[in-house]
């Protein structure tokens, strides 16, 4: 019996401060964010007054705020599926398969895992430029000049060019 009172006192002191710290740093401001929510400031300085549900009134009747929630859900959706898919083709064939350079790809799956985010969006605004960018310059090699076009200024396809650079960057990782 005391070697499992032992055990239990060491799990707890692992635990304690790893749930100190979410507690504070998570669970305290996620409510105090909430709480704000329900109250109207004019200021930084000036008193709150309850509003209830009238911010979220206001919020979800604001068109750009549902603009906003349903490019998350897109992003959130898509990146998942497309980077889980890639992800497991990738992984099956690199731990199943022999052949030549296979750490090589390896390597070149995880390299953008690590890199900073400003180099990704240094490298895919180099790739998506709309008039010597490697994408259109591409299409316009292999005759495909009717699919250039403005990867990062076209609303209809804005989304997908951010989602392709955010699949890619994260890839390696899984």
């Amino acid at each position: 019996m005391n070697k499992k009172k032992a055990q239990n006192r060491f799990v707890f002191a692992c635990l304690a401060p790893a749930v100190v710290l979410v507690f504070i740093f998570m669970v305290i401001p996620t409510i105090d964010v909430f709480k704000t929510a329900f109250f109207k400031k004019s200021n930084f300085v000036s008193d709150a007054t309850f509003a209830g549900f009238f911010n979220f009134k206001v919020l979800f009747n604001d068109m750009r705020f549902i603009e906003a929630m349903q490019n998350t859900i897109l992003y959130v959706v898509l990146i998942t599926i497309i980077t889980l898919v890639l992800a497991v083709l990738f992984a099956t064939l690199l731990t199943r398969e022999e052949f030549v350079g296979k750490n090589f790809f390896r390597v070149i799956f995880y390299i953008p895992n690590i890199l900073s985010i400003v180099v990704i969006a240094g490298i895919f605004s180099a790739i998506y430029q709309p008039t010597n960018g490697i994408l259109n310059t591409f299409f316009g090699m292999i005759g495909l000049s009717s699919l250039q076009q403005q990867w990062m200024g076209n609303p209809a396809v804005i989304n997908y060019s951010i989602i392709g650079a955010l699949v890619w960057q994260a890839i390696g990782y899984y």
